[in-house]
């Protein structure tokens, strides 16, 4: 039986479906991909263990982040790893839309980990997690990169290393962009 919660979250994505469907067929492809998105999920967590993790023996890593700006776009992945912690950094870049701090899509990313150099096949086999953390800003630079693999480099753990990202980082306080925006999450892989 449905939690009356859910009931409600089945009916207000229904009623967005058809008025979508009333009013043409692009809104009917939004309404459609919004049924796909879990709204209450976070911008920049990677809660779908499916959609989200790595394989070695598929040298990939699988990326569905969740967004809060349908304009961001991906731009780039490099390796941040320190010698305990392995991570990657994801640059997202696109429009400035202001206004709510829900999630609006996924961006749907393959990243092959041979290209990431730094990553170490061994260290991920055993510890079966790395972190990912996201960066939207309209530039990036090398000094970005090394402020982000000094952060990796500081973490005592993978915890406390995805805890630093999102330090700050509260949509309810800094609104919908804010340059430089950052946050993170722990990718699972095998």
């Amino acid at each position: 039986m449905k939690t009356t919660k859910s009931k409600r979250k089945e009916q207000f994505l229904l009623g967005v479906l058809f008025f979508a469907i009333a009013f043409g067929n692009s809104l009917q492809l939004n309404a459609q991909e919004a049924l796909k998105i879990d709204q209450s999920s976070k911008r920049y967590r990677l809660a779908d263990k499916k959609k989200n993790y790595f394989s070695l023996e598929e040298n990939v890593i699988k990326l569905a982040i969740p967004v809060s700006d349908p304009g961001l776009r991906f731009q780039k992945a490099v390796d941040i790893s320190s010698a305990n912690i392995d991570a990657i950094l994801i640059w997202l870049d696109g429009t400035r839309t202001y206004g709510e701090c829900k999630v609006k899509k996924e961006i749907k990313k393959s990243i092959n980990i041979d290209k990431l150099t730094g990553l170490k096949r061994n260290h991920l086999k055993e510890s079966k997690k790395m972190v990912v953390a996201f960066f939207n800003n309209d530039t990036f630079t090398e000094a970005d990169t090394k402020e982000f693999k000094k952060l990796i480099a500081s973490a005592v753990s993978y915890e406390a290393a995805v805890e630093a990202l999102n330090k700050d980082n509260d949509c309810n306080t800094r609104g919908a962009y804010q340059p430089r925006e950052s946050g993170g999450d722990i990718l699972g892989g095998n």
